[in-house]
C-alpha cells in the first residue's frame, strides 16, 4: 500500500503550481501607429502590390506566392504623393513593423482569415507593368 502511495505523491507533486515568472511578450499597441520603434516583423525587398485606400490611409497589398486567398497589407507610413493613385501597381521595398488592429475603423481589421495587416515604412518605391 506505501508503493501506491508514494506514486500518487510524485505524481502530485510534479505537477504542483508554480509562480511563473516569464513576462508574456510586450506588445507595442500603446506606440502611435507608424511610430518607427515598433517592433519589426519583417524587412521586404523587391516587393510587387497593389495601391489601396483605406479609411484615410493607403495601403500596399502582396498576394502570398503558392495561395489563393493570402494576403499581406501594408499600411503605408508614409506615402509620397506620387503613388496615391488607387490601384497602382508598385514595387517597394521597406520594413513592416507590428500592427495593432484598428476595432473604431473595422475595415482595417482583417477581412478574411488569410489577411494580416501591418505598418508598412516605405525606403523605395517606384511604378511597375508588372503583377
Amino acid at each position: 500500500m506505501a508503493l501506491p502511495l508514494l506514486f500518487l505523491a510524485l505524481f502530485l507533486g510534479a505537477g504542483s503550481c508554480e509562480k511563473d515568472d516569464a513576462q508574456p511578450a510586450a506588445s507595442q499597441c500603446n506606440l502611435p501607429a507608424c511610430d518607427p520603434g515598433r517592433k519589426t516583423i519583417a524587412k521586404v525587398r523587391d516587393a510587387i502590390g497593389i495601391v489601396g485606400y483605406r479609411n484615410g490611409r493607403y495601403a500596399i497589398s502582396v498576394g502570398q506566392p503558392g495561395t489563393y486567398d493570402s494576403q499581406v497589407t501594408g499600411i503605408v507610413c508614409q506615402m509620397p504623393d506620387k503613388f496615391k493613385v488607387n490601384g497602382s501597381k508598385v514595387t517597394f521595398n521597406g520594413e513592416y513593423k507590428e500592427y495593432c488592429p484598428d476595432t473604431v475603423q473595422k475595415d482595417t481589421v482583417p477581412q478574411f482569415p488569410g489577411q494580416i495587416f501591418y505598418y508598412l515604412h516605405l525606403t523605395n518605391i517606384h511604378l511597375t507593368d508588372t503583377l
